[in-house]
């Protein structure tokens, strides 16, 4: 045997290419996002501009474009803890886009679960809306981190039968094992569903990706240090 051969002929073969992998840390993922990615994972994306819900048809009405008023930043003080006041209209409208995200590493807590929504559009054209909350450390309900909960796209191309037949086939090889119509697995925290022109997608066909919600998330959001859960109350 020739003892010059190259070294990669002897490497397994899962070592001779790179498959593009749907699932990170037992958790789906799309191309450019995983749920439970952080900050870090969002920052490479290029968001649309955060708009409030109140915009209208052809007159968006963007975050951070207008004052806010004493209520809206009582409000937001009442569930979140840290630098808040750059943050208050992204927490305020419940929204995020690229000028976020620096704001919000500098809120280290929230007393309850709030989720913020920010968009993009792939090359493809399909539009995707991401939902982000602080979610609690499962070993230590002191340490709570900005984490992708959701993740929904639309196919507005996908308009006959047998383009949504193909692309249902396609995510159900991807994210079978997540599927909805198992129901609730122990060990999988996350679920898969595919919507039919759901209203909430749009009116288009497309699908969703989410994490579970623990029982006691309520809980654990009043027991962080900040959030007075914790502290013993006397009966006096």
């Amino acid at each position: 045997m020739n003892r010059y051969l190259p070294l990669f002929l002897f490497l397994p073969a899962p070592m001779l290419g790179f498959a593009q992998s749907y699932e990170k840390n037992g958790l789906p993922c799309i191309t450019e996002l995983c749920v439970g990615d952080g900050l870090e994972e969002l920052s490479k994306i290029k968001w649309d501009r955060a708009k409030s819900a109140l915009s209208l048809m052809g007159k968006p009405d963007y975050v951070g474009s207008r004052p806010m008023g004493a209520s809206d930043i009582t409000t937001v003080k009442q569930i979140y803890r840290g630098d808040v006041s750059k943050a208050v209209p992204y927490l305020s409208h419940e929204a995020f886009d690229a000028k976020a995200i620096p704001l919000l590493a500098s809120i280290t807590a929230a007393c309850g679960r709030k989720e913020l929504q920010g968009t993009f559009t792939t090359e493809s054209g399909n539009p995707t809306a991401v939902k982000i909350a602080l979610l609690t450390d499962k070993n230590d309900a002191a340490i709570q981190r900005w984490t992708v909960t959701s993740i929904a796209r639309r196919f507005p191309a996908a308009v006959s039968a047998a383009q949504q037949a193909d692309i249902r086939k396609q995510l159900d090889e991807r994210y079978g094992r997540f599927s909805v119509s198992r129901g609730r697995q122990t060990g999988v925290d996350a679920a898969y569903a595919i919507h039919d022109a759901d209203p909430l997608m749009g009116g288009k066909f497309g699908f969703s990706l989410f994490s579970n919600q623990r029982p006691d998330d309520y809980e654990r959001y009043l027991q962080h240090p900040a959030c007075g859960g914790k502290q013993k109350v006397s009966v006096d």
